[in-house]
C-alpha cells in the first residue's frame, strides 16, 4: 500500500508540475498583456500630455477673448461716435490722458456739400422730426407689428431727392432704419424715384441687415416705437453702434424731438453736447420750411384714411394719398401734383 500511496503521490505531483507549467503559460501572458497596457498607458500619458498643453493654450485664447471683450465693452461705454474739425472716425477712437478723444482718420478738409440750401454738411448731422401720438402724420404705427412712421418716411426721401442733386452719380448713400416696416416703406418711395437720384446708389436696409457694408453717407433713420420700455430696439446700444458706424465721411441723424426718452439717442446727443464734436442740429420744420416754403407741406400734401375693404382710386388732390390697415399700408402717388 505503502508504494501505491507514493504512486499516487507521483501521479499528484505530476499534475502539480502541469498545473505549475499552465500557471507560467498564464503568468507569460499576464507579463505580455502587462507589457502592452504599459504601451498604452503610455500613449495615455502622451495624449493626456498633448491635452494639458492645449487646456493651457485654451485658457491663453480665453484670456486674450476676455481682454478683447473688455475692449469692446469700454469702447461701447464711450459709444463709438467720433467727430471733431471735419474728421469723422467710428470705432476708430480712443481716450488719450487728457481726456480727449482722437481719431485715426485722415482731415476731410472743408465741407464739400450742403445737407440743405447753403447749411454745409458736416461729419455728423442731427434732424429731429416731430412725433405726435394724435395725428396720424407724426405718430408711430405699426405693420405687423414693425413700427414704421410716416412723416420721417416721406421727408427723408423728399429731402434725400434734393439733397443728391449736388453728387455726380459717384456717391453710395445708405439708409438705414431699426424696424423693417419702416425700412421697406423708405426702400419703396425711393425705388419709385430711382430716376430722380442723379445716378448716385441709395441702398436701403434695417440695421441688422446693413451688418459689415459701408457708404459715403450713412443716414439714420431712428422712427421710434410707441413704448419707450429698455428692450425696444433703439435702446439697444449694439444696434445702435452698427447703425452709426457704417459711415466713411458723413452721418446723418434722424432722431425724435423726443429722443431723451431713449436712453441710447440720449447718450449720442449728451456726447455730442459734452466732447463739443462739430455738428449740424436742426428741425425737420426748419428744412421743410426753407426747402418747400411751407412748415406744413407733408401735411399739405398727404391724405390719410383707413384702409377699407373696397377702394376705388381716381383723380387725387394730394401727392400722396394714404391708406392705412394693422396689416398693409397702401400709397398712390400723384406725380402732377
Amino acid at each position: 500500500m505503502r508504494y501505491k500511496f507514493s504512486g499516487m503521490r507521483y501521479k499528484f505531483w505530476g499534475m502539480r508540475y502541469k498545473f505549475w507549467g499552465m500557471r507560467y503559460k498564464f503568468s507569460g501572458m499576464r507579463y505580455k498583456f502587462s507589457g502592452m497596457r504599459y504601451k498604452f498607458w503610455g500613449t495615455r500619458y502622451k495624449f493626456s500630455g498633448m491635452r494639458y498643453k492645449f487646456r493651457s493654450m485654451r485658457y491663453k485664447f480665453s484670456g486674450m477673448r476676455y481682454k478683447f471683450r473688455s475692449m469692446r465693452y469700454k469702447l461701447l461705454e464711450m459709444h463709438p461716435i467720433f467727430c471733431h474739425s471735419n474728421h469723422i472716425g467710428y470705432l476708430h477712437q480712443m481716450k488719450l490722458p487728457n481726456g480727449k478723444l482722437e481719431h485715426t482718420r485722415g482731415n476731410l478738409g472743408k465741407p464739400k456739400f450742403n445737407l440743405y440750401l447753403d447749411t454745409p454738411l458736416k461729419c455728423l448731422n442731427i434732424i429731429k422730426f416731430p412725433i405726435n401720438q394724435d395725428t396720424t402724420l407724426y405718430s408711430s404705427k405699426y405693420l405687423e407689428k414693425s413700427s414704421y412712421h410716416l412723416y420721417s418716411a416721406l421727408f427723408i426721401v423728399e429731402w434725400l431727392l434734393e439733397f443728391v442733386q449736388q453728387f455726380d452719380g459717384n456717391k453710395k448713400l445708405g439708409i438705414v432704419t431699426p424696424y423693417r416696416a419702416q425700412s421697406n416703406l423708405i426702400y419703396k418711395l425711393v425705388n419709385v424715384n430711382y430716376k430722380k437720384l442723379n445716378g448716385n446708389e441709395v441702398l436701403v436696409s434695417t440695421i441688422h441687415g446693413f451688418q459689415g457694408d459701408e457708404c459715403d453717407i450713412i443716414i439714420c433713420a431712428f422712427n421710434p416705437p410707441r413704448s419707450k420700455n429698455q428692450k425696444v430696439v433703439i435702446n439697444d446700444r449694439n444696434v445702435i453702434n452698427v447703425a452709426i458706424s457704417r459711415a466713411k465721411d458723413h452721418l446723418i441723424l434722424f432722431i425724435p424731438e423726443n429722443y431723451a426718452e431713449y436712453s441710447e439717442l440720449k447718450k449720442i446727443v449728451s456726447i455730442i453736447i459734452t466732447q463739443k464734436i462739430s455738428n449740424n442740429s436742426v428741425d425737420a420744420k426748419v428744412i421743410e420750411n426753407e426747402l418747400f416754403q411751407s412748415k406744413t407741406y407733408f401735411e399739405n400734401i398727404s391724405y390719410t384714411t383707413a384702409h377699407h375693404p373696397i377702394n376705388v382710386f381716381g383723380n387725387s388732390d394730394y401727392k400722396y394719398e394714404i391708406r392705412i390697415e394693422d396689416d398693409a399700408l397702401d400709397i398712390q402717388i400723384n406725380e402732377n401734383h
